[in-house]
This record gives structure tokens, C-alpha cells and sequence, in this order.
């Protein structure tokens, strides 16, 4: 019990002294005393292992998703191409004002977001949503950077 149940107790009487009562340490510490106090030493260590795996679980889900999302930021492109006087200009993606047209040629990404104003148009939404098929938009729809 002491390797995976001290760090709990630990972090709840810390948390008792913050004027935090009721977080998921002092649950925790509260199911395993009342299974000692009962008599069910298993149990009790029970709760705590498996409170421990599933935040080793939680741990490791929540690195994978700030990689991914991390990833996904590194794919939006610094640049992009905006109509001024009707001719295209690339420029910063940051310098893009609200207001401006954006010009998207097939196989690039959007850096921003946005409103479709052609009638209509079809988009690569896989980094976003992990659907391989395009996704089909039409004229007012918002578009997001990345597609």
C-alpha cells in the first residue's frame, strides 16, 4: 500500500491545509481508509493500484495529445496568399487582416480561419478530424487552418 497510497495521502493532507477538501486525493485517501477501517485490506490496496495505473494511463494520453497538437500547429503554413487588387500576394500569415480574401490553390493548407466565399469547395480535413475523405464545403461555411 505505501509504495502507490503515501503520495495520495500526501497530496490530500496537502491539499486539506490549502482549504481544498474535496479533490480526487482526498476521495481516494477517504475509500481506502474506510476499507481498512472495515477490514477489506485488499480492497483498499486495490483502490490505490488502480487509481495509480489509470493516472500513469492519464499521464501518458494527455503527452500523446499535446504532441498531436503540437504537430498540427507545426503543419500550419507561415505564409499565406492574399488577393490585393485583385492580384495574388504572399504574405506573413500572421499579416492577414480580418476582411482579407485569401487565396487557397488545390493542395495547400489553410494557416487561417475563415469564410468560404467560392461556392463551393472540397477539403483535406484529416489533421483535424482523422477522416481520410474529403470534406465538402460551400459558400458562407467556416473554414479552419489546417485544412
Amino acid at each position: 500500500y505505501a509504495p502507490v497510497g503515501f503520495p495520495v495521502l500526501k497530496e490530500a493532507a496537502k491539499n486539506i491545509s490549502q482549504g481544498k477538501v474535496f479533490s480526487e486525493f482526498f476521495l481516494m485517501s477517504i475509500a481506502t481508509v474506510g476499507a481498512f477501517a472495515i477490514g477489506e485490506y485488499p480492497e483498499g490496496v486495490a483502490v490505490m493500484l488502480f487509481y495509480g495505473i489509470g493516472e500513469v494511463f492519464q499521464t501518458m494520453a494527455v503527452k500523446k495529445a499535446k504532441t498531436s497538437i503540437k504537430t498540427l500547429l507545426d503543419q500550419r503554413p507561415d505564409e499565406a496568399t492574399i488577393l490585393l487588387n485583385n492580384q495574388p500576394k504572399t504574405v506573413k500569415a500572421e499579416s492577414v487582416n480580418i476582411g482579407d480574401t485569401i487565396l487557397l490553390r488545390s493542395g495547400e493548407k489553410l494557416g487561417l480561419d475563415g469564410e468560404l466565399i467560392s461556392e463551393s469547395a472540397l477539403f483535406n480535413t484529416a489533421a483535424l478530424t482523422g477522416e481520410s475523405k474529403p470534406d465538402s464545403k460551400t459558400k458562407g461555411d467556416t473554414v479552419l487552418a489546417g485544412m
